[in-house]
């Protein structure tokens, strides 16, 4: 398989983020193939369509599929579907991931599906696959979750390489050419030191490397799921290191590891789908900076100026000293637009705003880091 780009940023299928998508550069987008991990459907999305005459699971996942279309038709993207059972089917009788699938390239989407290492002891997921990859070209990308579950495993090293082997010969892909995701998902926690998640890396990839696997990417996000997590206290603002990103660094420049690729999961925590509701939501801005995140966090949206707070939390985003100029990005043109009081802008536009001058500041800082790398070598070969 050939990675078909600089970075992958893990994202909601959800509004917030599909706007993002809608609003980066045109030479962004194409340097760039997000991975949609679609969100599980909650009776609030299922009264909906009550009353409608349809099937609601396969309603869900339809729209969700039209949306991604409406901002990446005609181009790549990883799906995967990590809320939902390992077994879970609509009403017809299909596997959920096989019918996301056929509806995102139904719309145009070209999909890689995503192959979850820990879920393949299940028949109705292995079966799911068999399905969506019966086409000798068809592509998939591996998954292994970094939790207690998969360090079990690859703790009898033998039985995990069984495992891979398995998959591979039931999917007939050649693992030379299938990339591997390696996902520490949320990585708040002081027992994530970088050190740490550096060596686990580089201990996991040779593992794999056993199996024939050549590429890879590791992620890990440095946000929770509550602002609360890593900004303790209301009205107040906080640098926090991008665990991941420092992470990625040190692996890349390890002797034999230089073409890993880097992911993250944007402004967004693996687990913030599942915190608070809308009467517990802060107001915040999380602006990214060089390894980490400029965070204003205000209070509960629900009192006080409400979503008037934003004026006020752009402003300090304005004078934090990392503001990148209305140029950088569409999010960062929004931002001063705010601290001029134009607009006050919902809990989706805010995670937009934030996506948005994410994905573009990443990706020109793994291509700086990647140039730089390049000249150091040249260097040390030249012995300079």
């Amino acid at each position: 398989m050939k990675m078909q780009s600089t970075y992958i940023p893990i994202l909601k299928a959800k509004e917030g983020e599909l706007d993002a998508l809608g609003c980066l550069f045109e030479s962004t987008r194409n340097n760039l193939k997000p991975w949609f991990d679609v969100p599980q459907i909650t009776d609030k999305d299922k009264e909906k369509f009550k009353g409608k005459n349809v099937s609601v699971v396969e309603a869900f996942l339809t729209n969700i599929a039209h949306a991604i279309s409406k901002v990446w038709k005609h181009r790549d993207a990883y799906v995967d579907l990590p809320l939902w059972a390992p077994n879970a089917q609509t009403e017809g009788g299909e596997h959920v991931i096989q019918f996301f699938c056929k509806q995102a390239e139904h719309f145009g989407v070209r999909v890689t599906p995503v192959v979850d290492c820990m879920r393949w002891d299940d028949p109705i997921y292995v079966y799911a696959f068999k399905g969506l990859t019966h086409k000798a070209d068809k592509e998939v990308i591996l998954r292994l979750v970094m939790n207690v579950d998969s360090a079990e495993e690859m703790a009898e090293e033998d039985e995990f390489l069984a495992r891979l082997e398995d998959i591979a010969a039931t999917l007939n892909y050649d693992p030379r050419a299938t990339a591997v995701m390696i996902d520490f998902g949320d990585v708040t926690s002081a027992k994530y030191e970088i050190p740490k998640i550096t060596t686990q890396a580089e201990r996991v990839i040779e593992i794999f490397r056993r199996a024939g696997h050549q590429k890879f990417v590791v992620s890990g996000c440095s946000i929770g799921a509550y602002i609360s997590s890593v900004v303790p206290l209301p009205s107040t603002e906080k640098t926090v290191p991008r665990k991941e990103m420092l992470a990625w660094k040190s692996i890349v420049s390890l002797q034999g590891f230089k073409d890993v690729g880097f992911s993250d999961y944007g402004v967004r925590g693996p687990g913030s789908l599942v915190s608070g509701g809308a009467g517990n939501q802060n107001g915040k801005i999380r602006y990214t900076i060089q390894d980490g995140y400029f965070i204003a966090r205000g209070y509960q949206l629900k009192t006080g100026e409400k979503g008037g707070q934003y004026y006020g939390l752009a402003q300090k985003i304005i004078d934090s000293g990392y503001y990148e100029g209305p140029e950088f990005s569409w999010g960062d043109k929004e931002l001063l637009d705010c601290s001029h009081w134009a607009f006050r802008g919902l809990a989706s536009k805010w995670i937009a705003i934030d996506t948005t001058h994410h994905v573009e500041y990443v990706l020109k800082e793994v291509e700086e880091f990647k140039r730089q790398r390049v000249i150091v070598e040249a260097r040390s070969v030249a012995g300079v």
